[in-house]
């Protein structure tokens, strides 16, 4: 089987994405500088023989040899972004850059996992969707320019296991919080998109040998769910104490239409009962 390289190895996608490929008998390369991710949830992957990581920074050079490149870190942690906004965009251009120059050298193919922009991050800067709309057509035009195949992945707010304990989140963040038997308030109940993460990856591992010609996959659910009704849920199954305060119950209607990829999607309570056992032995046991 073919040799993968995940720039972004520790995250929430990097892992499961690891995972996946790994059951599948890939050999898995990650590198990571844990600036969101956790080491914690890296350690299971290194028993596995075929997975091997690197501490380092993106933008350093890659001395791993390799079909393919995932890369996982982009919408990592928008906080360093309200820290230095320049420094930040001028950062995150050139790492892709960088694994862009790596993939032309080494032969390899190009994979982007990006998520749709739709929330109120758009709203706050649109610095942040202008910087990633311009990654988006500097790979597009890169890749053309020097015959790269590639293939940009879209989804939505993903939610599920493997997921860090302390990324700050919004779902993650509420997930934490409801287990705790805290209360929330939700400012804006909007509808969204869940896609659950271990669909995600099994539809990019399948994208992988996929023939189709187009190179943009939009891998969501196809069924949106207000955020209040998630809460509920999460309440539910948990038999949580908390409560729920609802400030604004006027839908933000900031969604986008998708014609999805995503195929035999899990179901969300499925998904969810999955996501609070693993949260509970994880970070409750």
């Amino acid at each position: 089987m073919e040799n993968i390289l995940i720039a972004g190895a520790s995250g929430f996608v990097g892992v499961n994405l690891a995972v996946e490929l790994l059951k599948n008998n890939y050999t898995v390369y990650g590198i990571d500088n844990f600036s969101t991710g956790e080491m914690s949830l890296i350690y299971p992957l290194l028993r596995n023989k075929n997975f091997i990581f690197a501490e380092q920074n993106l933008l350093n050079k890659i001395d791993f040899t390799v079909e393919k490149v995932f890369y996982c870190a982009g919408n990592g942690d928008f906080r360093r972004f309200y820290e230095d906004k320049y420094t930040y965009c001028i950062e995150q251009i050139e790492i892709i850059k960088n694994l862009l120059d790596y993939s032309r050298l080494s032969g390899a193919e190009f994979y982007y996992i990006t998520y749709y922009l739709n929330d109120n991050i758009i709203k706050a800067d649109s610095l942040l969707l202008s910087m990633f709309s311009m990654i988006e057509k500097l790979i597009v035009e890169y890749c053309k320019k020097y015959n790269i195949n590639y293939k940009i992945l879209k989804t939505s707010y993903l939610y599920g296991i493997n997921h860090p304990k302390n990324d700050k989140k919004p779902i993650n963040t509420m997930l934490f919080n409801i287990l705790n038997n805290k209360n929330i308030t939700i400012n804006f109940d909007e509808e969204i998109y869940l896609t659950y993460i271990e669909d995600f990856c099994a539809e990019i591992t399948r994208s992988i040998s996929a023939q189709q010609a187009k190179n943009t996959f939009e891998l969501c659910s196809k069924n949106k769910v207000l955020l209040s009704d998630y809460a509920k849920l999460i309440k539910q199954i948990s038999n949580s104490t908390s409560k729920i305060e609802i400030k604004n119950s006027n839908i933000i209607n900031l969604s986008y239409n998708v014609n999805s990829d995503l195929s035999n999607p899990t179901s969300l309570l499925d998904g969810l009962i999955k996501t609070i056992n693993f949260t509970k032995m994880m970070y409750f046991s």
